[in-house]
């Protein structure tokens, strides 16, 4: 639930979604934090710098607040 929150709250910013996966969320069983914690936990991959688009926003200061309110947009839906 968090991760679907959290891609919905992204893309409600103006943020596109990945291009490359063939899915918005991956599951893995190889990131520890993740999978020996007791608590909803994730990992948001906000910019992929090889895509232009995206290392132009990380150069940014307004790139970086629309990042910034895609991951509070999305904390915000999962915990309403």
């Amino acid at each position: 639930r968090l991760a679907k929150r959290m891609v919905a709250g992204m893309v409600a910013t103006g943020l596109p979604r990945s291009t490359y996966l063939s899915s918005t969320i991956q599951l893995r069983k190889d990131t520890g934090a993740i999978n020996v914690s007791d608590v909803p936990t994730i990992t948001v991959e906000t910019l992929n710098m090889r895509n232009r688009a995206d290392a132009a926003r990380a150069k940014s200061a307004a790139g970086r607040q629309l990042v910034a309110q895609g991951l509070y947009a999305g904390i915000v839906r999962y915990l309403t």
